[in-house]
């Protein structure tokens, strides 16, 4: 619940307000949204189509590194969302995966830190983000390069672009390269070399692992912004990308 979840919850929440009066008004006028636009519609009511239908659309071949994944559960049911960027196209990859139960996930071997050539085909939208594998190239390799961020401000101007045409957009990709992970009072903040700050998720349990990993020097670092709050999932160490979210247990 977002009421009383701290002093600036009547903002967030005249914010969420608006962006659900936005998508009922998008709704109202359906018919005279561009394709893409509705498309996003459509998926934020949780209304995709099946892959099977977008097979005539434009394949991006690329070198994709996967450079983070989240995992959730609703029951017996299991979301998984794993994170590319292509070395070529520069392009950030969504691939959603859900399981029932003790079923796999197809995209069990695209594990963070590695990279695979292949083939995506992306769903439509103004801000083409989730895609999936239409064909897959070649076995998994390791991540030699990835393209992030310089600067905090740059991220979120990138978050800026895509929420302007996608406003339904839950969270959004930021890699971003020269923070330092940092410690206010019981929140936590990614700091870049510009004086510039980001929170961190308040419920993000891997803090203290990421803050010893860095030594308290700049990273790079990949997470889910949600528009408050940074979640990070994995960080670049001595040429490697750890994973965050598989960190457990007390320094």
């Amino acid at each position: 619940a977002i009421s009383n979840s701290g002093g600036d919850w009547p903002a967030r929440l005249l914010h969420r307000i608006g962006r659900l009066n936005l998508l009922i008004q998008g709704f109202k006028h359906f018919d005279d949204q561009p394709p893409e636009t509705q498309a996003d519609l459509r998926a934020a009511v949780g209304w995709t189509p099946r892959k099977n239908e977008l097979l005539h659309l434009p394949r991006v071949q690329d070198k994709w590194n996967v450079i983070g994944s989240w995992l959730e559960r609703d029951g017996r049911l299991r979301i998984q969302r794993r994170w590319l960027i292509g070395e070529q196209t520069g392009r950030t990859a969504l691939l959603l995966d859900y399981a029932h139960g003790r079923q796999m996930f197809k995209s069990n071997l695209l594990i963070p830190g590695s990279a695979v050539t292949a083939d995506l085909i992306f769903y439509p939208s103004a801000a083409p983000l989730r895609a999936f594998v239409a064909e897959q190239t070649d076995t998994a390799t390791t991540i030699s390069r990835v393209r992030g961020h310089t600067t905090i401000a740059a991220a979120l101007q990138s978050y800026t672009a895509a929420i302007a045409r996608n406003p339904w957009l839950p969270f959004f990709h930021l890699a971003i390269a020269g923070v330092i992970p940092v410690q206010d009072g019981k929140r936590w903040h990614l700091t870049d070399q510009q004086g510039h700050s980001i929170p961190i998720r308040p419920k993000f349990s891997q803090a203290w692992h990421l803050f010893s990993l860095s030594g308290g020097h700049p990273v790079m670092i990949f997470g889910e912004w949600d528009g408050e709050s940074l979640a990070p999932l994995s960080v670049l160490v001595e040429g490697r990308w750890l994973d965050l979210t598989v960190m457990r247990g007390v320094l």
